[in-house]
């Protein structure tokens, strides 16, 4: 028998699972091949000390020990939410979204002009050639800038309002409730 086949079948052979014949084959194996014995008593070893293993044995008021110290540690803090870097996401965001657009609505006043989108990859001269092409739709455009901006202060308002006053409300709201 080779060593590999007996190293599979030794599991087995120490729990006493194998069949006579196999279990004859590996006791021969194991009384010739010295590596193989000694993880057989390696493996022997193992399965002694896990039947000396008894589980733990608690406490009839264990979690009611455990909750109480639990109750006893400090309210943790609160990390600091970067909300800044969410709302200046949402300020790019919304900007480059009217800025599509009004590109989209300008389509219509393309003809007019002339090219503007490749003229502001080339010069700085294109500025004023968009300007002019936007002129179409510069009510529009000015009263979706206000909209923005009305809509930007509202939110950063109402941003500072909940960090500000509202959290720490909220935190010692769930702190006193936890409590009873």
């Amino acid at each position: 028998m080779a060593c590999s086949s007996c190293e599979s079948l030794l599991d087995r052979y120490v729990d006493g699972d194998l069949d006579p014949r196999q279990t004859a084959r590996v006791a021969r194996h194991l009384a010739g091949c010295p590596s193989c014995e000694r993880l057989h008593r390696r493996l022997r070893t193992v399965d002694a000390l896990l039947e000396t293993i008894r589980p733990a044995e608690l406490a009839p008021d264990f979690t009611f020990e455990v909750m109480g110290r639990i109750r006893e540690l400090p309210a943790p803090a609160i990390a600091a939410r970067p909300w800044w870097i969410l709302f200046t996401i949402y300020l790019l965001a919304g900007w480059a979204a009217l800025g599509i657009a009004l590109l989209e609505l300008r389509t219509g006043a393309a003809a007019n002009a002339g090219g503007a989108v490749h003229a502001v990859l080339n010069s700085l001269g294109a500025v004023g050639s968009v300007a002019h092409s936007l002129s179409t739709v510069t009510p529009l455009a000015v009263s979706a800038v206000v909209l923005m901006l009305t809509i930007d202060v509202l939110l950063f308002a109402i941003v500072a309002v909940y960090y500000h006053r509202l959290v720490p409300r909220l935190v010692a709201h769930l702190a006193t409730a936890e409590i009873r």
